[in-house]
């Protein structure tokens, strides 16, 4: 196992500061309430998981996993002042419209993101430069993930 694993100090980036800086500018197109091509795309994928549910009624569990610049306070400001209509960009848009859309149709869902910006505020909780999470991150989304299979299940003995 890589050193920097265990040891997020120890961790290379995977792109440099202005292309991933780029990838997650690019990324928040999806935040912006006003824009056209963010409602159709969210309306999609809220079709698409009305189709899964059609097909497997109580047993579908929705996990929302959050972008790093959904995560990071430090990245968001980086993000925002690095677009033009960064003033209007809704941070939480998708996980309140995906959890809107799961209670409307009794959908159990489990947003993660709460958790991630509380466990970042401690350290990092996304590889470095990166946009996938680290084993900070994952275990913050495995423990909230159980938390609602358990709570589904009930625990085994």
């Amino acid at each position: 196992m890589p050193d920097w694993v265990l040891d997020p100090s120890r961790e290379k980036p995977t792109f440099g500061e202005e292309e991933f800086l780029d990838v997650e500018r690019r990324r928040a197109d999806v935040l912006d309430p006003a824009d056209e091509t963010t409602r159709r795309k969210l309306a999609a994928t809220l079709a698409a998981v009305e189709r899964i549910h059609d097909a497997l009624g109580k047993r579908l569990l929705v996990l929302v996993l959050p972008d790093q610049s959904q995560v990071d306070d430090a990245l968001w400001e980086q993000v925002r002042a690095a677009r033009p209509d960064g003033s209007r960009l809704d941070r939480d848009l998708p996980q309140r419209e995906i959890a809107r859309f799961c209670a409307e149709h009794a959908i159990e869902c489990v947003d993660v993101l709460p958790a991630l910006r509380a466990a970042d505020r401690g350290g990092r909780t996304y590889h470095l430069r990166d946009t996938h999470p680290n084993a900070r991150g994952n275990e913050v989304i495995g423990r909230e993930l159980a938390r609602a299979l358990l709570g589904r299940f009930g625990r085994r003995g």
